[in-house]
């Protein structure tokens, strides 16, 4: 366990750990963290990830998940452990942007029966995102992520609560409103 809650840090170097580090938990929590440590997506022992209360975007997240090799397996049909990740009271305003929404639909045509897997769509089966306190924008775009979580959770509907603070922060008739169900969001329309 690392454990630097509150240490006012605001860059963490490339790689301080190697990839098959014993780290199980690490609480980078209330610091000045502007951009995503992309490493921390590339130790394999990890359960628990906190970076609640920093400055982080949902572009800073993007770019790491760039330099993360998704595994080509489904983490859940392959029995991997859940990995907490906890980015509440961030600034993360959206979860996919419009060319990461291409890439889901371009993998589903390739393969409707089983996708590539599509980066941000991994990332929602191998962690339980904790986005509570984010100014999440609900537009055209979260509607389209509502409905991908939905299809993950009609699959294996005992992944529905991993959502659960998934919450509009705006527009106002949506605020606090779940992303859990397209529905809640006035999408229900399809």
């Amino acid at each position: 366990m690392l454990h630097l809650f509150g240490n006012n840090i605001a860059k963490i170097e490339d790689n301080p750990f190697p990839k098959d580090s014993a780290l199980q938990e690490l609480y980078f929590g209330k610091n000045s963290l502007s951009s995503f440590p992309p490493w921390i997506f590339l130790l394999t022992k990890i359960k628990l990830i906190d970076l609640s209360f920093n400055q982080l975007t949902f572009e800073n997240l993007d770019k790491a998940l760039d330099e993360y090799p998704i595994p080509l397996n489904d983490p859940i049909k392959s029995g991997k452990q859940l990995i907490v990740l906890d980015l509440s009271n961030n600034n993360i305003t959206k979860l996919v942007d419009y060319d990461g929404l291409n890439r889901i639909k371009q993998d589903e045509e390739i393969s409707p029966v089983q996708p590539p897997q599509a980066k941000y769509t991994y990332l929602w089966k191998a962690y339980l995102i904790n986005l509570s306190g984010n100014p999440l924008a609900c537009d055209c775009i979260m509607s389209a992520v509502a409905q991908e979580i939905e299809k993950i959770s009609q699959k294996y509907p005992l992944i529905e609560p991993w959502f659960k603070t998934w919450r509009c922060h705006w527009p106002l008739e949506l605020k606090d409103k779940s992303i859990n169900k397209r529905r809640s969001m006035g999408a229900e329309r399809d």
